[in-house]
């Protein structure tokens, strides 16, 4: 099966499934569930993702090095979750890349502590950061 995108919304998933079988995937919409952890597996063989959504869900744990596998990863939404921690190192996001991560959404969060070296001042990247601890 050749499937390039695929839309998993609100089906209240609390573990997010394994697409090992669907290498070409390069949008993933796993949005309004119930997913609580990131575990490293769960997207190893998806060289081709480019965007993925884990909004609305209870992520609250992201297992280390989690996107290495992920070079063409250019757009990330983890809002509305209750990650506390977000390190580009530890989650093995590569910022060299030449298909580099551009827009990282980690607004509703409950962030505390937030290390990213990416360059978000193009036109086509952008931050959000809104609603978290980070500044109180």
């Amino acid at each position: 099966i050749n499937l390039a995108s695929t839309n998993l919304t609100n089906l209240v998933f609390d573990k997010i499934l394994i697409f090992d079988f669907f290498p070409n995937l390069a949008i993933i919409n796993l949005s309004y569930n119930s997913i609580q952890w990131i575990r490293q597996n769960k997207f190893t063989k998806l060289s081709h993702l480019k965007q993925l959504d884990l909004s609305y869900n209870r992520i609250s744990f992201i297992d280390k090095y989690v996107f290495l596998n992920n070079p063409n990863l250019v757009h990330l939404n983890l809002g509305f979750n209750k990650i506390r921690i977000f390190n580009q190192d530890l989650y093995g996001i590569n910022v060299n890349a030449p298909n580099r991560l551009l827009q990282l959404l980690l607004n509703n969060n409950d962030l505390v502590e937030f290390d990213i070296t990416i360059n978000f001042h193009t036109p086509e990247s952008w931050l959000n950061l809104e609603n978290n601890l980070l500044y109180e």
